[in-house]
């Protein structure tokens, strides 16, 4: 028997009912949307602007890495500094990471054996110890979040967010890398573009990441500051680029540093010691913003500790005081003509050494040439002694300038600065016995050797060597054009009739024309690229010996790009007396670095700058590379102190910023002496 199958119809009604696809897919649209919202409000935001009603310069402290919980912080430090943000008029933070020590169980050796509380009481203490207080005075600007980090940890292995935890809604949260304006009453503008995290690191470079950054960015668009902590590293950078299209305005670069492992009264990080690294180095770093009324467009300095900083801030907002009233010329020449602020300058012979590489200009008196005998316009008392090191000594009161002065190229067909230069010597070198010029590399250009005007090119530079009094010029860096061999060689201008340039030892001419044997002055020292300038101050605070590293070319270690690395190299590899300073360098570019270095003896921030360009025009990148220069007129400051070092050193990245800060700390000093700061400032209250 056949039995036959009947297939049946099912209606069927699903609760709730299915979704159809394009209504499935507008949901699922809608709640990515919505959560990618509530995901973005999680995060730091990508701008932070703030405004205040504090009507002057600024200072901002770029404070992170204080790892409040660990047993190795030094709470002292932290506590002097949120007391000076405090009492300092016109100072602002701006937190960068790693503001508590955090726990993480990877960590048990390095993180959790030196951590004695919990996170909550951690991120309680900061809440309560530092950011309440500085918040109600209204000087927090921003804190960077969401950063692999410290902060972090807690935030990966519970998804809280730490950060927000911490602040409980009292200041604002800056993402990674974002942004943060300040504007104040009286309209200034500073963009601070900050990172917990660098977005690169060097072991030798401590803002080699943000530097990176900023090149990437077009000048228009770059922040006036590019910082980052983490690293427990302190360094500063401000650096001018060269090229046709080179922008005056340099890129500030700020690596704060760490209250974590840093004193040494305290106990050093541990994870530091497992990796072989030196004890790590003390926080404080920043910038001031600089004066509305100076003739520059530098906005902003950065400083290397607390102490540079407040010295900074302090002469500024007086100079821009004394400018708003009009007196600052009056002020500075009432300084500068104080019989008892006068500084004085002495060589010390017994801190002069003769080179042991001495280059030979030397010819016979008078030489057979198949042109007949010619006179080599020798000196009959024998070339100029070639130093490794000079020395001086110098009794003063008000702060001293240092100017390495680089890179005329005097003689280039149209590319000689030398009238520019002239000019700023005139107006801001030859009138103030303070300031202490040193000429380096490329007085002359490389062709002056074979021109057949080479002698009227010399006298012409002599004019610069004796335009101020010369005993205040403290070198001459024997370069390599000024021992070009063809110095040595006739020249012929015309055979008929016999026309003949002389061979003329240059460098022996350039320093024994500047002699001056009346004052007993034996003229400008040689000195050789490498060689040393030591300079002993002595004011009321004590005697302190610095001395100035000079350099010519920088052995292959010279960047395009990162003006002061070749120096700083030098620095590491080849000097075994660290100077407090290094200076100088064949690069196109300009500007200075400064960090923290324990082991130098003079200071322990030392210096690099790399001197512009007053030549139109550089010459040192190779055929068909020629271009503009980075601008001139670095130098560095020098301020005595009452500081454990008894000065501080304040490098500048070009001409106007020198002008501008150099007066400033004269301004404040000088004051002091005269005791008329009150009196300045009771004028504008």
């Amino acid at each position: 028997m056949t039995v036959e199958h009947q297939a049946y119809s099912l209606t069927v009604e699903n609760t709730p009912p299915y979704l159809e696809t394009e209504e499935k897919n507008r949901l699922l649209r809608q709640a990515v949307e919505n959560l990618g919202l509530v995901e973005r409000d999680a995060l730091g935001r990508d701008m932070v602007k703030v405004k205040t009603n504090y009507e002057g310069p600024v200072k901002v402290i770029q404070w992170g890495d204080l790892h409040l919980g660990s047993t190795v912080t030094d709470l002292d430090t932290i506590l002097e500094l949120r007391d000076q943000i405090l009492a300092e008029p016109g100072t602002f933070v701006v937190f960068a990471g790693d503001e508590i020590e955090g726990l993480t169980a990877k960590y048990l050796n390095t993180n959790i054996a030196t951590t004695p509380i919990d996170v909550q009481a951690q991120m309680d203490w900061f809440r309560t110890e530092i950011l309440e207080l500085l918040d109600k005075e209204g000087r927090v600007l921003a804190m960077v979040t969401d950063y692999w980090g410290h902060l972090g940890w807690a935030s990966d292995s519970s998804t809280i967010n730490t950060w927000k935890e911490m602040t409980k809604g009292l200041v604002s949260l800056v993402g990674n890398g974002g942004i943060v304006e300040l504007e104040t009453g009286d309209s200034r503008h500073l963009r601070y573009r900050i990172w917990h995290n660098p977005p690169g690191k060097s072991r030798f470079d401590p803002v080699y990441g943000l530097r990176q950054e900023a090149l990437e960015t077009t000048a228009e668009l770059r922040p006036d500051v590019f910082g980052a902590g983490h690293l427990h590293r302190a360094g500063i950078a401000q650096e001018h680029l060269f090229g046709a299209g080179r922008y005056s305005e340099p890129t500030t670069f700020v690596a704060s540093a760490t209250n974590k492992g840093s004193s040494e009264t305290k106990a050093r990080d541990r994870l530091g010691i497992k990796l072989g690294k030196n004890r790590a180095d003390p926080g404080g770093q920043g910038v001031c913003s600089l004066s509305k009324h100076a003739e520059e467009v530098t906005k902003v300095y950065p400083f290397i500790s607390p102490s540079h900083g407040q010295v900074i801030h302090r002469a500024v907002d007086l100079f821009e005081r004394v400018e708003s009233q009009g007196i600052t010329k009056e002020l500075l020449g009432e300084i500068r003509n104080n019989p008892n602020l006068q500084a004085t300058i002495a060589r010390r012979p017994d801190g002069f050494v003769l080179s042991d590489d001495v280059y030979n200009e030397h010819r016979p008196q008078a030489e057979s040439h198949k042109l007949g005998v010619i006179d080599s316009a020798y000196f009959p008392n024998g070339l100029s002694p070639q130093y490794s090191q000079i020395a001086y000594e110098i009794l003063h009161t008000l702060p001293l300038l240092f100017l390495g002065i680089s890179n005329i190229r005097h003689g280039a067909d149209t590319a000689s600065g030398i009238e520019e230069f002239r000019r700023f010597q005139q107006e801001y070198i030859v009138p103030d016995s303070h300031v202490f010029p040193f000429f380096l590399r490329s007085l002359v250009d490389s062709s002056t050797a074979d021109s057949c005007n080479r002698r009227q090119i010399l006298n012409d530079c002599l004019g610069l060597l004796t335009a101020q009094k010369t005993e205040r010029v403290l070198a001459l860096l024997l370069d390599k054009n000024l021992h070009n061999p063809k110095w040595k060689r006739p020249i012929i201008i015309r055979r008929r009739p016999l026309e003949i340039e002389s061979p003329v030892a240059a460098a022996t001419y350039l320093s024994r024309k500047t002699a001056n044997l009346q004052d007993g002055f034996s003229g400008v020292p040689l000195i050789h690229s490498q060689g040393r300038i030591v300079v002993t101050s002595r004011t009321a605070v004590g005697n302190k010996d610095i001395s100035f590293t000079v350099i010519d070319r920088q052995m292959r270690h010279g960047s395009y790009y990162r003006s002061s690395q070749g120096n700083n190299r030098i620095y590491d590899l080849y000097m075994n007396q660290k100077s407090a300073v290094t200076i100088g360098g064949h690069m196109p570019g300009a500007g200075f670095s400064q960090r923290f270095h324990r082991g130098n003896i003079e200071t322990r921030f030392p210096v690099a700058v790399a001197p512009g360009w007053w030549a139109k025009s550089a010459d040192t990148m190779g055929q068909g590379n020629v271009m503009p220069g980075a601008i001139p007129g670095q130098g560095v400051i020098f301020v005595p102190h009452d500081g454990p070092e008894g000065f501080l050193l304040f490098p500048t990245s070009s001409a106007s910023q020198t002008v501008e800060l150099f007066r400033a700390v004269t301004l404040l000093t000088g004051l002091k002496h005269l005791d008329l700061i009150e009196a300045v400032y009771g004028r504008t209250r």
